[in-house]
């Protein structure tokens, strides 16, 4: 219990000393004056106090809670700075001998506050953190879920009293050994059963509650961020397995996506560049009211908006003129698809294909299957099936798959046939950078 009190009497020398330290400087300025007994007693007083937080310390150490290496560190800093303190003491009125061990103690006394910040809240407290700032992964439906996931929600949230450094509970959640040996209390995880498991138990008790993890007053695990783990030990809180073999469900599945860094308009952009598209090609397809724009800054790849008109066969042909330049397409709510299929099939440098609201079905899925770096496809509010989706079966650079209110109904078996691809089943929108012409 006293050994408690530590924290806070471990600010008193600090401040004592600093007191002396300027009193010292004051008098060697000749800005004041003092009496030798005021100065002496300042002295001691920091020696005292420096004895009081070493024995709180020492008691508060027997918690077993702390790494041994910076434990033994932050004591032996600890007596080296009350030694330096009575040697200032003894040594007081030789103003010529006073500077080394003035700064041997400054100096001691920050390599002490570095370790006890070091015990207290890890060995990263010096690091400006954003707790609020969501991290991103690349791809979710292919990414470890306890590595890529899991782990980063511990290391922002619990670490700082369950990791390498300290150890409160006798519990360390930095790695898996340790999250299958537990605590004090007993193991952190139970595979399958997150109401048994105390990591999940205990984020969920009430905040008033004092075995509320993590305690008042540190970031907060949010409710996505408890989805994640719930969905983890449910699936048998496996550290090797993926994101898809877990079988997330729409809830997960939309937390997931969110993850997700959003396909930004320069991350698409082919590094060849390409010629300018012919003029001829571009002006036929402006004057049909088709949207024509850059991809990207100093760059000849192009998007083009479609903006629902049927193509006839001179914006056809124009299309097919710009094969090599064409990397986005939006064709949403575009109703004659059968011709508008075949040119599509032969815009090589395709990456964002747009299809939602279309009579877009199995049939016209074959004149895509030439499209090897198409990265998004939005076949929402189509015809297309399970059996259509097999045509992409040999689109590696595929991410993600857009399939709301479509023919498709075993998502479970599409992820298992498109591993790597997200499936996007929840009617949400793709996110777009400021000034993009497309509306997806």
């Amino acid at each position: 219990m006293i050994g408690k009190l530590h924290p806070l009497l471990v600010h008193l020398p600090i401040g004592f000393f600093f007191l002396a330290l300027l009193i010292r400087v004051l008098i060697a300025l000749k800005k004041i004056s003092v009496s030798e007994s005021f100065f002496k007693w300042v002295l001691l007083s920091t020696f005292v106090v420096s004895l009081l937080s070493m024995g709180t310390g020492w008691l508060l150490s027997g918690a077993g809670e702390y790494d041994a290496e910076t434990l033994i560190r932050h004591q032996w800093s600890a007596v080296v700075f009350s030694a330096t303190l009575l040697l200032l003491y003894f040594t007081r009125n030789k103003a010529r001998v006073q500077a080394i061990p003035w700064g041997m103690a400054l100096v001691v006394l920050t390599f002490t506050g570095h370790y006890g910040g070091t015990l207290t809240h890890g060995a990263d407290f010096l690091q400006v953190k954003h707790p609020d700032q969501q991290h991103t992964i690349e791809n979710a439906q292919e990414a470890v879920v306890y590595e890529e996931i899991i782990r980063p929600i511990l290391e922002k949230k619990c670490y700082s009293c369950h990791g390498s450094g300290k150890q409160k509970g006798k519990l360390r959640l930095d790695l898996p050994e340790f999250l299958l040996k537990g605590g004090a209390d007993g193991p952190a995880l139970e595979a399958f059963h997150p109401d048994k498991s105390l990591l999940m138990v205990r984020m969920l008790l009430p905040d008033s509650d004092e075995d509320h993890m993590p305690p008042k007053g540190k970031p907060q695990v949010t409710e996505e961020e408890k989805a994640l783990i719930e969905w983890w030990i449910t699936g048998g809180a496996d550290f090797r397995k993926k994101s898809r073999e877990l079988a997330p469900d729409e809830k997960i599945q939309k937390i997931l996506r969110s993850l997700e860094a959003p396909v930004e308009a320069e991350a698409v952009l082919p590094e060849k560049e390409v010629k300018p598209g012919a003029a001829a090609d571009l002006e036929v397809l402006k004057k049909a009211g088709v949207l024509v724009n850059p991809a990207g800054l100093n760059t000849n790849y192009l998007e083009v908006n479609l903006r629902g008109i049927s193509p006839g066969k001179d914006e056809l042909k124009a299309l097919e003129g710009l094969k090599e330049q064409v990397i986005r397409l939006n064709a949403a709510s575009v109703q004659q698809v059968e011709e508008l299929a075949e040119v599509m099939g032969k815009l090589q440098n395709l990456r964002v294909l747009h299809l939602q609201r279309t009579p877009w079905s199995d049939r016209e899925m074959a004149g895509l299957k030439g499209l090897s770096h198409l990265r998004v496809l939005n076949l929402s509010f189509t015809r297309v099936t399970e059996k259509g989706l097999k045509e992409l079966d040999g689109l590696k650079e595929l991410r993600r798959l857009y399939v709301y209110s479509s023919g498709v109904k075993d998502r479970a078996g599409v992820m298992s046939a498109l591993p790597g691809v997200l499936i996007d089943t929840g009617g949400y929108r793709l996110n777009t950078l400021p000034g993009d012409s497309l509306d997806l």
